[in-house]
C-alpha cells in the first residue's frame, strides 16, 4: 500500500499538498507529517494526514473530500436536503414530531 500524505486547508475546502510514499518509505512519510504537523500548528483549519490506499484513484473513493473543491461539496450538500419542510397548516409541529 502506498502513503499519502495531504495537507487539507478547510476554511477553503482545499488541497493544499500532496505527496506519496511507497510502502518502504512509511518512516520517511511519518517523519515528514511531523514537521509539517509542527508548520502547521497555530491553524486549526489545516489537516495534516498521512493515509494508506492501494492507489491515488482508491484514495480519491475513499477519502473523497480531500479533493472535491468547496463549492462542488456544498453543491452535493445542498442537492442532498429537503428545500422545505412541511408543517401543519397551524404552524405547529405534527404530534409525530414532538
Amino acid at each position: 500500500m502506498r502513503q499519502f500524505l495531504l495537507v487539507y486547508d478547510r476554511s477553503v475546502g482545499e488541497l493544499v499538498s500532496m505527496e506519496s510514499y511507497d510502502e518502504d518509505k512509511r518512516s520517511d512519510a511519518l517523519h515528514h507529517r511531523s514537521r509539517l504537523e509542527i508548520e502547521y500548528r497555530d491553524r486549526s483549519e489545516v489537516e495534516v494526514v498521512l493515509l494508506s490506499a492501494a492507489s491515488l484513484d482508491d484514495l480519491k473513493k475513499t477519502h473523497s473530500r480531500y479533493f472535491e473543491s468547496l463549492e462542488a461539496m456544498i453543491s452535493d450538500a445542498a442537492a442532498s436536503t429537503p428545500e422545505s419542510v412541511s408543517q401543519p397548516s397551524n404552524g405547529q409541529p405534527s404530534d409525530r414530531t414532538r
